[in-house]
């Protein structure tokens, strides 16, 4: 099915969509990603072969029924969005912190430290779909600074916690904690049928631009803007990124 680039409804990011809302997504692997475009953009020249979309999950840019299968990684749920692409009988992976997940990390950020509730989702999926099987997964993390930085920069924790005891726990020369996941597979029930929100079927009309001429870059290649002189910014991929999208 031939693919177009557009701009995503609400931001200049682009995704890439079917033909039309209806259309079903012809390809052997899709990407879908509520994230900023810098890191699609990257992810999309690591792995050229599945094809990359940035959207929102509250107006999904794919047709209704149009994917077997979704995975919903430590992010909100839209269960009627979720329920609408899916095919009857689909399957959904939710993945969530554990009720200990980094506790270590957390004691020593907060004065209180409260358990996660993985369960907190179940409700809300009840109607729409069936929990199948259910599985926690444990490893322990031995970090040392740099790791542990990156380990901060990916959590809320590094702007809820007090600046001074970020410091202190980033001064750390290694540190020790457990990453605990709690990951539940759901299948949508077959007789919850989800029609697409009329604004998604109007914002789908308004992105579809003429076919790709021939020789212009496929969906997941990225035009590089001219060369520019090197800055200490160009090491940084996020910033690089940033830059090209803004035409810098």
């Amino acid at each position: 099915t031939p693919r177009r680039r557009s701009s995503s409804l609400k931001s200049d990011r682009r995704l890439i969509a079917p033909r039309n809302l209806n259309e079903p997504v012809r390809c052997r692997t899709s990407g879908f990603a509520k994230t900023q475009a810098p890191a699609i953009r990257l992810a999309a020249r690591r792995f050229p072969g599945p094809i990359w979309i940035v959207g929102s999950g509250t107006q999904i840019p794919l047709g209704s029924g149009a994917i077997d299968a979704v995975c919903n990684l430590f992010t909100q749920l839209h269960v009627g969005e979720l329920a609408r692409v899916l095919k009857p009988e689909g399957h959904l992976l939710v993945v969530t912190p554990a009720a200990d997940h980094l506790w270590s990390l957390r004691e020593r950020l907060f004065d209180e430290v409260r358990a996660h509730d993985p369960d907190k989702f179940l409700a809300a999926l009840e109607g729409a779909f069936e929990l199948r099987s259910r599985q926690e997964i444990r490893f322990g993390l031995e970090l040392a600074q740099p790791g542990l930085r990156q380990l901060l920069q990916m959590t809320p924790y590094a702007w809820k916690a007090r600046p001074e005891r970020r410091a202190a726990l980033e001064a750390s020369e290694m540190f020790e904690t457990q990453a605990s996941f709690t990951l539940m597979l759901f299948r949508r029930r077959a007789d919850n049928a989800v029609d697409a929100p009329p604004e998604v079927e109007a914002a789908a009309a308004e992105v579809a631009l003429p076919e790709t001429p021939a020789g212009a870059p496929g969906p997941t290649e990225i035009p590089e803007s001219p060369e520019t002189p090197a800055t200490a910014e160009d090491s940084d991929p996020w910033k690089r990124a940033r830059k090209r999208r803004n035409g810098q």
